[in-house]
């Protein structure tokens, strides 16, 4: 799928990882909120996406089925922090989206 210039990530986007890095629930600016939709656009086959464990205040990293209606699978690793576990799929959908790793993620 092709976006146009007012969709693709920029250079300068790497600021808006680092504010989102810093706190991923802050209110999203108008360009925070063009680049965590474009992290969540595209195809939805095999995407990064947590669920929240039977245990309370627990998330698993897991990834979306092949379909519509198929099985999320449960990749692991388990977050109690969920500001963590949304920085970890934050840095999954840049890398899968830009080829690049963060370099503040660890």
């Amino acid at each position: 799928m092709s976006y146009g210039p007012k969709y693709r990530i920029q250079p300068s986007d790497r600021e808006l990882a680092w504010q989102f890095w810093v706190d991923p629930f802050v209110d999203p600016s108008p360009d925070m909120m063009r680049l965590l939709n474009r992290l969540r656009w595209g195809s939805m086959s095999g995407k990064h996406v947590l669920v929240r464990s039977e245990i309370p205040g627990e998330w698993i990293l897991a990834r979306l089925g092949e379909r519509r209606g198929d099985p999320v699978v449960l990749i692991g690793p388990t977050f109690r922090d969920l500001r963590e576990a949304e920085r970890h799929v934050f840095a999954l959908r840049w890398k899968a989206t830009t080829g690049e790793d963060l370099g503040f993620a660890r």
